[in-house]
């Protein structure tokens, strides 16, 4: 699951909206420029870099304070299974 999917996950998708036009987007500058969504997290990291272009998420136009570590629980929050993967004290069936 990538970033935005995450997003649309856990908050919802705002369709028709765009996260360009979110007040959570941030522009950074340094050799380029590139976008942090404040709501996903907003590390030095190109693992948190935003495409404008993407479909919002519910959280649109919510403003949301920064957090570089609020994409691990985001993603954590949501993680699907390896498939074939068993949860601790889930029964095996065989």
């Amino acid at each position: 699951m990538n970033k935005i999917e995450a997003m649309h996950e856990h908050f919802g998708k705002k369709d028709g909206f765009k996260c360009g036009d979110c007040c959570n987007l941030l522009k950074k500058r340094a050799n380029t420029t590139f976008y942090k969504c404040t709501v996903y997290g907003c590390s030095s990291s190109i693992a948190t870099d935003w495409a404008k272009k993407w479909i919002a998420c519910g959280m649109f136009n919510i403003k949301t304070p920064q957090d570089k570590h609020r994409a691990l629980w985001i993603k954590e929050d949501i993680k699907e299974p390896i498939n074939g993967q068993i949860k601790i004290g889930e029964e095996v069936k065989e």
